[in-house]
């Protein structure tokens, strides 16, 4: 079966690392997305005020203006259009007669003919001045329309300032590869961090991978719960870590979860437990009484890297010691009588063994029959 990326079985330093670059990818996508997005927008507000600007002033120039009086206006618009155009930095600026016919155009030969776009309706016929987004004979642009008034105020022509969508994709393009290569570089900059990041949490606990720190606490929790003894564990803040269900048996308390994280004082307020926390110190078979309960009490401290983590104690009923050592007693009689008994009989075959070496058979059968005798009665 193919594995997954979070398999439990996988390195922590792997997944750490995959998650931490997972997040990051997907943060600088969703930046880099917004910024390519606001700066697109911005630069098109930006063009879209410029060439309503350009196209306003240009239809109040008088010289604009008067050139409609003229019987070639194209002699005197021409020359001014590409004069602002080369200075505007806008990549057409056409002017037309009343009839959408055009006067000035960056190509020559397109003068006299008439404008294409089909949006000067709102400029020729309604006298208003607006932005426009339509296709002209150089391709999609953001145009600024105006119209043109003569001394009556009455609509002569109309102006329209160009500047191409290209070209906006373009400089977005250039911010794009910029943007690409600074995520390179965060992207690298968050693999090298995302590497010693893990590496410093896997160093913290030990070394040791998810699924063994899973099957440890497993066996730690079967372990406490398969003991005899009743085991109290505490944390270098005085709280209670480990309440196995036998010290819930002998302290009377329904269950570990009600006490875990709480005061050792609470639970048991004469214990000594804090003191092993100050002195360092083991304290082995010592005597608590609980309730009418008397109890055999062992205090061991726990460290970490030489310093005190923490201190468990676990404790017996004091009469289950002295019915084990009163088992322990009968057993070292029953033993040293068979020892006793043992070299009796290792006496009496000795001595059967030199009777018969003295070939004094008869004796020797009368002490088998004595000793046969005694046996039976």
């Amino acid at each position: 079966m193919r594995k997954g990326v979070f398999d439990i079985k996988r390195k922590l330093t792997t997944k750490l690392t995959l998650l931490i670059l997972t997040l990051l990818l997907i943060l600088l996508s969703v930046m880099s997305g917004l910024y390519l997005i606001i700066l697109e927008n911005s630069l098109k507000t930006q063009i879209q005020a410029r060439a309503l600007d350009m196209a306003k002033t240009l239809a109040q120039m008088p010289s604009v203006q008067e050139a409609f009086e003229t019987d070639d206006p194209s002699r005197t618009l021409q020359p001014i259009a590409e004069n602002a155009r080369k200075q505007s930095g806008a990549h057409y600026i056409v002017i037309g007669s009343a009839d959408a016919i055009r006067y000035a155009h960056p190509d020559p030969r397109k003068i006299g003919k008439p404008m294409v776009g089909g949006d000067n309706q709102r400029a020729l016929e309604k006298g208003e001045a607006y932005i426009s987004d339509a296709v002209g004979t150089l391709g999609p642009a953001i145009r600024g329309k105006a119209p043109i008034h003569n001394e009556n105020d009455e609509i002569v022509g109309i102006i329209s300032v160009g500047f191409l969508k290209e070209n906006i994709q373009d400089i977005v393009y250039q911010y794009q590869a910029k943007l690409i290569f600074l995520l390179g570089f965060v992207v690298l900059m968050g693999v090298l961090g995302a590497v010693y990041i893990s590496r410093n949490v896997k160093k913290s606990i030990f070394g040791l991978e998810p699924y063994e720190i899973n099957q440890l606490y497993t066996e730690k929790q079967a372990i406490t719960e398969s003991v005899h003894e009743a085991l109290i564990a505490i944390n270098k803040h005085e709280e209670i870590t480990l309440l196995n269900r036998k010290a819930c048996e002998l302290l009377r308390v329904e269950s570990e979860d009600q006490w875990l994280g709480k005061p050792i004082s609470e639970l048991l307020p004469d214990t000594l437990l804090p003191e092993v926390l100050k002195t360092k110190t083991a304290q082995k078979d010592q005597e608590l009484t609980i309730g009418n309960e008397e109890l055999i009490v062992n205090r061991v401290p726990i460290f970490e890297n030489e310093k005190i983590r923490g201190a468990v104690a676990s404790f017996r009923r004091k009469t289950d010691i002295d019915e084990l050592s009163k088992k322990l007693a009968q057993t070292s009689q029953y033993a040293e009588g068979l020892r006793a008994q043992t070299h009796e009989y290792s006496n009496k075959l000795n001595t059967i063994a030199g009777l018969i070496q003295l070939e004094s058979y008869s004796e020797a059968l009368e002490l088998i029959q004595k000793e046969n005798k005694s046996h039976q009665e």
